[in-house]
C-alpha cells in the first residue's frame, strides 16, 4: 500500500496562495500516494482558499484528506456547508511519509513556499 504523504499548509490560504497549494497537492498525489493536507496552521482562509482545496479534490478524487482544520478553516467550512465535501482524517491518523510544507513565511530547506510554484 502506498500510504499517505503529509503536506502542511501554513499561513494564509487565499487568492494569492490558492493556485500553488492546489498544484502542490496534485503534484504530491502524482506519487500514487493519498495526500493529507494538515490545515492546523492556516491563519486565514477565504472562499478562494476553499476553491483551491475543492479544485484539488476534483483533480484527485477520493485521495485528498483534510486533517486538523484551524479555527478559520473550520468556521468557513461550517458557514459554507462544505464540511461533508472533503474526506476528514481523524487527528490520530498518522501519515507514513512527510512531503513538506506550504507556507507564506520564510521558507527553509524542508518547506515549500507557495509562491515558488508560480
Amino acid at each position: 500500500a502506498p500510504g499517505y504523504a503529509l503536506v502542511d499548509v501554513v499561513g494564509e490560504l487565499d487568492l494569492a496562495s490558492g493556485p500553488s497549494v492546489t498544484e502542490r497537492l496534485v503534484q504530491v498525489a502524482g506519487t500514487q500516494m493519498d495526500v493529507v493536507a494538515d490545515l492546523s496552521q492556516v491563519s486565514f482562509m477565504d472562499c478562494a482558499g476553499l476553491r483551491a482545496l475543492s479544485r484539488a479534490e476534483n483533480l484527485i478524487p477520493g485521495r485528498l484528506w483534510l486533517r486538523s482544520p484551524s479555527r478559520p478553516v473550520a468556521w468557513l467550512m461550517f458557514l459554507t456547508h462544505t464540511e461533508p465535501t472533503f474526506l476528514a482524517l481523524p487527528p490520530a491518523g498518522v501519515p507514513r511519509s512527510r512531503s513538506g510544507s506550504l507556507q507564506k513565511a520564510e521558507p527553509s530547506r524542508d518547506h515549500q513556499h507557495p509562491e515558488q510554484h508560480r
